[in-house]
């Protein structure tokens, strides 16, 4: 998803760690140490990384605000808009 967004950051990216128990994965952020496990992984480290990279890559459509994560642009635009947000999948 946003691999093209985070190659400048590859040395940020966390890396697999111990295996918690036989059924479960972990994943440890090498920047902070905050620990990752059960589902979707990549798509939390992802959203992690972003608060380390400061990158904001989802924009709104009405004004100049900035989010990192697409589900708090969505709440931005329902409380400062007032509209329903209509959103392409790479917003």
């Amino acid at each position: 998803m946003l691999e093209w967004l985070m190659s400048p950051f590859q040395n940020l990216l966390p890396v697999m760690g111990g295996v918690a128990s036989s059924s479960e994965r972990l994943l440890v952020c090498q920047v902070c140490g905050k620990e990752f496990r059960g589902r979707n992984l990549r798509q939390r480290r992802e959203s992690h990384l972003l608060t380390h990279t400061g990158l904001r890559p989802h924009i709104c459509p009405h004004c100049p605000h900035r989010t990192a994560l697409r589900s708090n642009l969505i709440k931005h635009i329902r409380a400062m808009h007032r509209v329903s947000p209509v959103l392409t999948p790479n917003s």
